[in-house]
């Protein structure tokens, strides 16, 4: 019988992972991994890719890559995670890549998250996480299980919202909790009101039926029908521009050339677009007064050591600037940029 579980599977996780308390978000992953899980199975593969990330960056020594353990075992929610992991991918990819660089200074002269050493270039990291439903359904979810009925709610509306303000969350949590502890079903609608985004007004539908009883059946669904890509993908491209108005963002670019990496993996259906097209969009976009010689987006997946990445460079950067840009570009395998 084979009984090597997480520290014998994962070994440089498993450096990290000491001395993690029980609320780390991967500690109860790691403690349950054996080496019986299939190699597709989500538990192996989230489990691998952060060993793979791992052990690419101990390989490559950077300076400062205790700065990011403290970050990996102080993480409390898999929010604080997902910050550190945008990091670590990020060198990750380099180290693998053979490029050379040091996480940045964090006192003194501020310097960007990643600073190359052949060239005076730097990146600056920023993780957009912008998904109402996904917390919406993160609260759902607790309250289906605090009443303790057999149901389950179903969410569906035209497009994804990327935020439902937390007063709006606990009005539907409200809600359906008084629908389920009253014992009634059905359907209810909530207006979500977004003014910063493409569509202002949305109608989200909250149905609460009996739960499916196959064993593990989900608490809370998505349903199908979101019928409006382009709105929700425009919302998300307004929100990776954004970051470029980052007060603490725009101090780390004033300190050398900056490249800003934007995490959007999880920043709407930002994911729905493919890479050719963000860096289309992006090199139409990015203004030319922004202190970022280039922008950067990436859509990492848990299940993955790497992500795929756009980037594009500002227009009348200076040339030994745009030769470094080139060279990354191309020591990460990407298109050649502009």
């Amino acid at each position: 019988m084979n009984t090597v579980t997480g520290p014998g599977l994962f070994p440089s996780l498993a450096r990290w992972m000491a001395g993690t308390p029980t609320t780390h978000p991967l500690r109860e992953l790691f403690d349950a991994a054996s080496a019986a899980d299939a190699p597709t199975s989500p538990r192996r593969m989230i489990l691998e890719a952060f060993d793979i990330i791992i052990g690419r960056l101990e390989a490559a020594q950077p300076l400062r890559l205790a700065a990011e353990l403290k970050d990996f075992r102080n993480a409390r929610t898999f929010d604080d995670l997902r910050i550190v992991r945008s990091e670590l991918v990020a060198g990750g990819m380099l180290a693998a890549a053979g490029v050379g660089f040091d996480f940045g200074a964090r006192s003194g002269t501020p310097q960007p998250d990643l600073v190359l050493r052949e060239t005076s270039l730097g990146i600056e990291i920023k993780n957009r996480t912008l998904d109402g439903l996904r917390q919406l359904e993160r609260d759902l979810d607790d309250a289906v299980a605090d009443v303790g009925a057999p149901v389950t709610i179903y969410l569906a509306c035209d497009e994804r919202p990327l935020v439902i303000k937390a007063d709006v969350r606990a009005a539907i949590v409200q809600q359906a909790s008084a629908m389920i502890q009253a014992g009634q079903r059905g359907t209810f609608t909530m207006q979500l009101d977004q003014p910063w985004a493409a569509t202002p007004q949305l109608n989200l539908s909250v149905r609460v039926a009996d739960r499916s009883p196959v064993p593990g059946s989900a608490k809370v669904i998505f349903e199908e029908g979101f019928s409006s890509l382009p709105g929700p993908l425009d919302d998300a491209e307004a929100e990776v521009l954004k970051v470029l108005q980052d007060e603490q963002k725009i101090q780390q670019a004033l300190a050398m050339p900056t490249i800003l990496l934007v995490d959007a993996g999880l920043t709407g259906m930002s994911v729905f677009r493919p890479m050719n097209v963000w860096a289309q969009r992006l090199n139409l976009l990015l203004p030319t007064s922004t202190p970022f010689v280039g922008i950067a987006v990436m859509m990492p997946e848990l299940i993955s050591p790497d992500a795929p990445l756009a980037l594009v460079t500002r227009p009348g950067i200076d040339s030994s600037t745009l030769a470094a840009v080139k060279k990354l570009s191309a020591d990460l395998g990407l298109d050649e940029v502009a």
